[in-house]
């Protein structure tokens, strides 16, 4: 008894450690002024698909950037000069701003789309300074694939096999269904009257 349960503990151990291993993944996003020749690593970030969770493991500070100057900011391949993103004001890389990335990832778990934003800093109430969040106050948040909307249809058709739709009679009304019970009656009643009368 005792090694039947060692050998189902020992072979359900295995699926137990699939199971709690997570799928980190990393990814690149760049940013690409519209100055600049070729785009320059803006952050790494490591997320997990399944469990929706992100952290990012280097941010780099945009170099050169005036605040008039339009920055790209998104996906790309070098092998394949492939981009996608988004374009952004070169202001919201400014050091007191908290930035939020956003990966939008498809059924697959990879990333298609890059979102960007910038939220300047809150003043405390009381004393009425600045909260400055600092440039290292990176958010990264992930956004799984939507389902859309599907249509709502109603239910087919039916031809009959001379291609007509049926039509369905119109119900009866109550005098319509119960007649004969009604003459059944009014004959009982005439023999029961007639009858009564004889005697």
């Amino acid at each position: 008894m005792r090694l039947l349960s060692a050998l189902f503990i020992l072979s359900a151990l295995p699926s137990a450690l699939a199971a709690s291993t997570s799928t980190k993944e990393d990814v690149k996003v760049y940013a690409w002024p519209m100055s600049e020749s070729k785009p320059q690593i803006l952050a790494e970030i490591t997320y997990d698909p399944q469990s929706l969770t992100a952290s990012t493991k280097k941010y780099h500070q945009l170099q050169s950037t005036s605040s008039e100057d339009l920055v790209r900011v998104g996906l790309y391949d070098p092998k394949t000069t492939d981009w996608t993103g988004v374009v952004t004001s070169g202001s919201q890389f400014e050091s007191d701003y908290a930035k939020t990335i956003v990966l939008h990832l498809d059924h697959e778990g990879r990333p298609f789309h890059v979102g960007f934003s910038a939220s300047v800093p809150s003043e405390d109430k009381k004393s009425g300074e600045k909260i400055i969040q600092g440039f290292d106050s990176l958010k990264v948040v992930l956004k799984p694939p939507v389902q859309g909307p599907q249509p709502h249809l109603n239910k087919p058709v039916v031809l009959n096999p001379d291609g007509k739709v049926d039509e369905k009679e119109p119900e009866k009304t109550f005098l319509q269904k119960y007649w004969w019970v009604l003459a059944l009656f009014l004959v009982l009643q005439v023999v029961s009257a007639t009858g009564g009368g004889e005697k």
